[in-house]
């Protein structure tokens, strides 16, 4: 309507920066990710011990900003997703499949948890193989921890496209609407930070976040006005 806020003509603007970002910047941050993996692999070869994480300010650092690469690579891998990759350039068909592929690899070769995060955290924009397969692995990691299972629910969240993914985590079985925490990290990060998934022409979201804040209500009132 006039002078309302379009969320689909919003949506598509984001899917076409995205687009472009990956197909004119993906090729420089994946090489400047590898590079960054020589530089640890070096610092592991010279590191005192190969059993503890290396926590020199430069490894971390070199650390941080693979984590920044992935999520950056597949947030925009995502919009070129939507707008058919099938259809790309084979280049850029390759430098998607290079991004999942390092996503697998620094999941499951990585001895801290902050990089299996990372991933995590970058890989959860996609929908692939990959992302199901470390979605399934960090769970089986996540079993019994409440700190890592809180860190698995926010990653979907944030990331969901849209209220049916979070009807879908509402209802699995390491959730629990009692346990403020997992209603933060899923509900309150959905409703929060997800725009993209959130905001949707229909209104679906709208109304799953009122019936969800009241049925909180009667359980904790001051965890649902932190919903609200």
């Amino acid at each position: 309507p006039e002078g309302g806020f379009n969320i689909l003509a919003l949506k598509k603007l984001f899917s076409c920066l995205y687009e472009s970002i990956f197909t004119v910047y993906g090729q420089k941050m994946l090489d400047l990710y590898e590079n960054a993996s020589q530089q640890l692999l070096n610092s592991t070869s010279t590191s005192a011990s190969i059993s503890e994480p290396n926590l020199a300010p430069e490894v971390v650092g070199l650390r941080s900003m693979q984590n920044a690469i992935l999520q950056i690579l597949c947030s925009a891998l995502s919009g070129l997703n939507n707008n058919s990759l099938s259809t790309a350039p084979s280049q850029v068909q390759n430098q998607a499949q290079r991004l999942k592929s390092l996503c697998l690899e620094q999941f499951r070769k990585s001895s801290t948890m902050t990089m299996k995060e990372g991933v995590l955290n970058s890989v959860c924009y996609l929908d692939c193989q990959e992302k199901t397969n470390i979605v399934n692995e960090f769970y089986k990691l996540a079993s019994g921890d409440l700190l890592l299972l809180m860190k698995w629910f926010k990653a979907q969240a944030q990331t969901a496209k849209s209220v049916a993914n979070i009807k879908l985590l509402a209802e699995h079985r390491e959730f629990n609407i009692k346990n403020p925490n997992l209603v933060y990290a899923l509900f309150r990060t959905f409703f929060l930070t997800n725009a993209s998934g959130f905001h949707d022409q229909d209104g679906l979201s709208y109304k799953f976040a009122a019936e969800t804040i009241l049925k909180v209500d009667k359980i904790n009132p001051q965890v649902a006005s932190r919903l609200a």
